[in-house]
């Protein structure tokens, strides 16, 4: 199955990702438009990131709930098919890893979709963090 693995030792939270995904998508510069997240902790002695991306699930509990079929399972890959999402939110609390997002422009919900094959994300991360599995 496709998905993005994340290297989070090698992340430097420098947000690229999550650029390059928002302008991708949404045309515009706009993190919290995009379907990876970067989340840094600053601590006393410490640097924590955590990534959250969909894991592309061979059994998606977000599509298992979605009444409207907006959410499927098709290749490998969770796509979003959003002239039948109405918006309703239940995806986002049935993602067990908190990867699906909302916006408050924006109707439908935001997740990766691995842009077609070809995860922009992967291309521009500077250390190699991301890394696209094909299969």
């Amino acid at each position: 199955m496709p998905r993005i693995e994340i290297d989070v030792s090698k992340c430097v939270g420098c947000h690229l990702c999550e650029l390059v995904c928002s302008i991708y998508h949404f045309g515009t510069v706009n993190i919290s438009k995009s379907g990876i997240r970067v989340v840094v902790y600053f601590t006393a002695n410490n640097l924590d990131i955590i990534v959250k991306c969909c894991k592309q699930c061979d059994k998606p509990q977000c599509a298992r709930v979605c009444e409207y079929d907006a959410l499927v399972y098709k290749n490998g890959i969770v796509k979003l098919i959003v002239d039948r999402c109405t918006g309703c939110g239940d995806c986002i609390k049935a993602c067990p890893y908190g990867s699906i997002f909302k916006h408050p422009d924006i109707k439908f919900p935001i997740k990766c979709d691995l842009c077609n094959g070809d995860p922009k994300c992967v291309k521009i991360c500077p250390t190699g963090a991301i890394r696209y599995v094909s299969g």
